[in-house]
């Protein structure tokens, strides 16, 4: 979800020197994308259209990101992760789990860019958004258990050391220190986590929702609201 995490998660990637951070970089539109429609209307490309299209990303993305491990933190994959898997065999997925409260608050108080993110002009809408993310990112993970990795963004503020340590193994990549120090990476940053990044790795936002808890009752009772697919 966006305001999970996923800057910080990106910049304690970057940190590392065989990674190159790409941030939402938008590639898949006219790689992966059209394929995705065509299964999705009943017509499933072959298995070389797939490798294809997951060259031509991975093409564009050198190019984008420079030279090394890329990471690509464009949001809307969750809804194709599968089909993001069938063209890039060696891509693994990363997901962030933060409190749905949490999530929910950032995403009402901030402004996105005009017709990104326009459920979030809605706390109810927010709250089902969330539900409806968590379902079918749940079903991605049952169906590729060896290629996705959750992340507690609790347990990455409380103690960062073994969350950063169990993401780069399944990174296969070895450990460095740097990735402790995300705030030194200097790295340009485009996203509304801007701030956020430049600081280290700390719990101020956690549990900011409680201090909202009576106006952000149309969120929480459609937290309450299971969305099955």
């Amino acid at each position: 979800m966006p305001r999970s995490g996923t800057t910080l998660v990106e910049t304690i990637l970057s940190a590392h020197p065989d990674v190159a951070a790409g941030g939402e970089m938008a590639l898949f539109d006219d790689t992966i994308r059209p394929l995705v429609e065509a299964a999705s209307a009943g017509q499933m490309p072959p298995s070389q259209d797939w490798l294809r299209a997951g060259q031509a990303w991975a093409e564009k993305a050198q190019v984008k990101a420079g030279s090394g491990r890329v990471t690509d933190k464009s949001i809307s994959t969750f809804s194709m992760m599968g089909y993001v898997a069938r063209a890039l065999p060696g891509a693994k997925f990363v997901l962030l789990n933060r409190d749905p409260r949490d999530v929910g608050l950032s995403l009402y108080k901030n402004q996105f860019a005009d017709g990104q993110h326009r459920y979030s002009n809605s706390l109810r809408e927010i709250g089902r958004y969330i539900r409806l993310f968590e379902a079918v990112t749940a079903e991605w993970r049952r169906m590729m258990p060896d290629r996705v990795h959750v992340i507690d963004y609790d347990a990455l503020t409380s103690d960062p050391e073994p969350e950063i340590r169990r993401l780069l193994a399944f990174c296969d990549l070895d450990w460095n220190p740097a990735c402790l120090n995300p705030e030194q990476t200097g790295r340009a940053v485009k996203t509304l986590s801007v701030a956020q990044v430049r600081q280290p790795i700390n719990r101020g936002s956690v549990g900011a929702w409680r201090r909202f808890e009576a106006e952000l009752q149309p969120l929480i009772e459609a937290l309450d609201t299971e969305i099955t697919l």
